[in-house]
């Protein structure tokens, strides 16, 4: 692409000092929500309180202090650029449909979830679709129907006010384009805006998530010797299920063989019916990474009822120790 040289991490600087400042305490926070919210559905305050490990009332008061938060009926809906509900820019993720506030948000998230995501947009200027999948470490591949000279248009950060209004203010600035000549016109019209290549605003993306997160498991989480704190590790239960104390024993077998002996395992004893359809349970027994069922994609039970595993010895009430050490090393890379 010709366009004067960009500097990356100068941008980068630039953008992460007009987004809120995070606190560790915040971090943790602000990650669990984007992973629980990329699962597809609304996340209650004590579903987030429950994956941060943290008292409903401080996570309601970190929420509270922050702009660009969407709810319906007291749940999130949307967060810093990643919706439940549809935008001109599609984000699936597991055969689920969400999407995104703008391009970027669509490069810089599955680094943030672990995920990889399709993501589908339309040019602004030819109405030409662009599709490409997306993935933790990078552009995992442009569909054939997409020009190969992607870009995305971005705006000054002297422009940018990361808050309520967020949406106009930034995001109708920020879109892909199938070529540098539809983005060149573009951009002529849009005063304070300027183009990068797609592999320039994945960069950028990748370095604004540091500067932010810190380095860790999916791009921020906080694996050990980073200074931040352990993933966090829930085992939800309940007394009629007996398969969660084999889980658990194997779980804590799966952490010693990934490194991470130390991690504490907490056991959350989901009492009531009532409660499991506020914590989303999928049965017991659940294992949670950082909020994240380790096995989500594993058809599991639906609300207060004993989950099944299919295991290399066929089905049973708990996955099996290689299953949860596969799990856990494949989250670990994220």
């Amino acid at each position: 692409m010709s366009h004067d040289p960009i500097d990356v991490e100068e941008l980068s600087a630039a953008v992460a000092a007009r987004m809120p400042h995070l606190s560790d305490e915040e971090v943790a926070v602000a990650l669990s929500l984007y992973r629980l919210l990329s699962e597809g559905s609304p996340v209650s305050l004590q579903r987030l309180a429950e994956a941060v490990g943290r008292p409903a009332v401080e996570v309601r008061a970190v929420l509270e202090i922050w702009p660009g938060i969407f709810y319906e009926d007291g749940a999130v809906i949307g967060f810093w650029g990643l919706a439940l509900g549809s935008t001109s820019h599609a984000f699936t993720i597991r055969g689920k449909r969400l999407s995104t506030w703008c391009a970027w948000d669509a490069l810089f998230i599955p680094e943030l979830i672990g995920q990889s995501a399709l993501v589908s947009s339309l040019d602004p200027v030819t109405g030409e679709e662009i599709s490409l999948t997306v993935g933790p470490d990078g552009i995992e591949g442009i569909e054939e129907v997409s020009s190969p000279g992607v870009v995305v248009s971005f705006l000054d950060p002297s422009a940018i006010d990361f808050d309520d209004n967020v949406i106009l203010n930034f995001c109708n600035y920020v879109h892909f384009f199938a070529s540098v000549h539809s983005g060149t016109q573009w951009v002529a019209e849009h005063p304070a805006t300027f183009l990068l290549s797609l592999d320039e605003a994945f960069n950028l993306g990748q370095r604004t998530n540091r500067t932010r997160y810190g380095d860790g498991p999916g791009g921020a989480a906080g694996g050990a010797g980073d200074g931040r704190a352990q993933p966090r590790v829930v085992v939800q239960y309940f007394e009629g299920c007996p398969g969660w104390q084999t889980a658990t024993d194997r779980l804590r077998q799966a952490l010693r063989l990934v490194g991470l002996g130390d991690q504490e395992i907490h056991l959350q004893n989901v009492e009531t019916p009532e409660q499991a359809a506020q914590l989303g349970f999928a049965g017991s027994p659940t294992i949670l990474l950082n909020g994240v069922d380790l096995f989500a994609d594993a058809n599991p039970s639906a609300g207060y009822a004993c989950r099944i595993y299919r295991t290399e010895r066929g089905a049973e009430g708990a996955p099996s120790l290689s299953q949860l050490t596969a799990r856990l090393a494949g989250a670990s890379h994220d």
